[in-house]
């Protein structure tokens, strides 16, 4: 798949590239959009190049990541997404940077992955709940003795289904009609590959729970 989609990238990106150089400088509105289609086709290379690189050589490109500097970098996307499907997103001014040993272009493949399930999953239930919402938190806590950053992703949707629940989901199962279950298996193999560890659970009071922990690098602190 990743080898099948880097020929129509690449041809993409070439036409962006010509439609930037023959755009009129008259036309600002539309000169940002090619920049931001740009942009868009540059990230999605990065995140096919690391996959690539992530299942060829089974082992991942490690890198230094503040956690809490990469979200904020995509929050203004995130939100986006969220507007434009009547969504409400609720995530805290400020977040620690939290050091962490991984790759930027495939946590960020996790996060957006997660979001989406989020969103469809309460779009998919709209007529059930007044106000959709999607909580995201960002904290460090001790787990046997080593510190992790733990991302929080909460919605307050229908849940997840028993076979997710039960780790099923690690064999391409899928809530979706035209889903394979191949997002949660890819995040929870990447994750495995930092030391980390994706949680799903259900919320007492309904909706799903959902919790990235990785090892923090060097914590300048011990506290939980």
């Amino acid at each position: 798949i990743v080898h099948e989609l880097s020929q129509p990238l690449t041809a993409l990106s070439l036409t962006l590239q010509e439609a930037k150089l023959r755009v009129k400088p008259s036309d600002p509105l539309l000169q940002v959009s090619i920049e931001h289609s740009v942009h868009l086709v540059q990230k999605i290379g990065q995140m096919n190049d690391s996959l690539r690189n992530l299942m060829m050589a089974q082992k991942p490109d490690f890198e230094p990541l503040a956690i809490g500097v990469c979200l904020q970098e995509m929050l203004p996307i995130l939100r986006n997404e969220a507007s434009r499907r009547n969504v409400q997103l609720v995530v805290p001014e400020s977040l620690s940077p939290l050091p962490v040993i991984a790759n930027k272009v495939l946590f960020e493949r996790i996060v957006f992955n997660l979001m989406a399930n989020a969103m469809d999953a309460l779009n998919g239930a709209a007529q059930q709940i007044d106000k959709p919402q999607i909580k995201m938190t960002l904290a460090q806590q001790m787990r046997v003795g080593q510190a992790h950053a733990v991302l929080t992703v909460s919605d307050n949707g229908p849940g997840f289904p028993d076979h997710l629940l039960s780790r099923e989901w690690l064999h391409f199962q899928s809530t979706k009609a035209s889903g394979m279950g191949v997002g949660l298996v890819l995040c929870h193999y990447i994750l495995s590959t930092w030391s980390g560890e994706l949680i799903l659970e259900n919320q007492p009071a309904g909706g799903a729970f959902v919790q990235l922990w990785i090892p923090l690098n060097n914590p300048p602190n011990q506290a939980t």
